[in-house]
């Protein structure tokens, strides 16, 4: 192992709903170029304890330590292999969900919001709400049966305000909604706790924001 990448195996990381059947609405969680960090594991066992299913692919089979290791493993990835994982993780997700024949719901950061963003319009009946924190995309969202959430920072060099006001501009076009939520004081990078950026506290706010989006706009599991 380097100083800069922890291996990693490629497998995904599934967690069951915490329930008797362990079954529920199922959540696609798309990591960023940090990879499938020890923080987006947590998040699935955090969705997992609201009653969902949670699923995260391994994009890079590695967790990179540095910015300069993730800004590699990035460039290195084969963007058709990592579509293609997206939309076969969709289907994997549905078979694990209480109702399978029902659509999941989205949360990326980066690079997986991005992809995320993607998926909804290449898998429209299979994706009813998407999570973008700090992603953004530049594609024809007419096809898309996704609601929206925008979660940026609030100083934000990679996704920036334009870019994300772009994107929400193309999903209006679409004839879909999206809402936005900038968190004060945050940089990109604020939710992961390797980036020099990460905020505990702003992250906690980013995590209640996402699943009031949820219980509104996809399946609420807190009844």
């Amino acid at each position: 192992m380097s100083n800069e990448s922890n291996s990693a195996s490629n497998t995904a990381y599934f967690v069951p709903a915490a329930n008797e059947s362990g079954r529920g609405p199922g959540i696609l969680v798309l990591h960023s170029w940090w990879g499938l960090t020890p923080g987006v594991k947590r998040l699935c066992e955090q969705f997992s304890d609201l009653g969902y299913c949670a699923l995260a692919p391994n994009f890079f089979g590695e967790v990179a330590l540095t910015v300069d290791r993730a800004r590699e493993l990035l460039a290195e990835a084969e963007p058709n292999k990592m579509a293609d994982l997206v939309l076969s993780s969709i289907y994997a997700l549905r078979t694990y969900c209480d109702e399978p024949e029902q659509p999941i719901a989205i949360v990326g950061f980066a690079m997986g919001a991005s992809l995320g963003l993607w998926a909804s319009t290449r898998q429209p009946e299979s994706v009813q709400a998407v999570v973008s924190v700090y992603g953004t995309q530049d594609i024809d969202f007419s096809d898309s049966q996704s609601r929206y959430l925008f979660i940026r920072a609030e100083e934000d060099d990679i996704a920036t305000e334009d870019e994300t006001n772009y994107t929400q501009a193309l999903i209006a076009l679409g004839d879909r909604e999206a809402d936005s939520i900038t968190i004060p004081g945050t940089h990109h990078g604020f939710a992961e706790e390797l980036d020099p950026s990460y905020n505990e506290q702003a992250s906690e706010e980013l995590f209640d924001h996402v699943t009031a989006f949820l219980d509104n706009h996809f399946r609420s599991v807190s009844e």
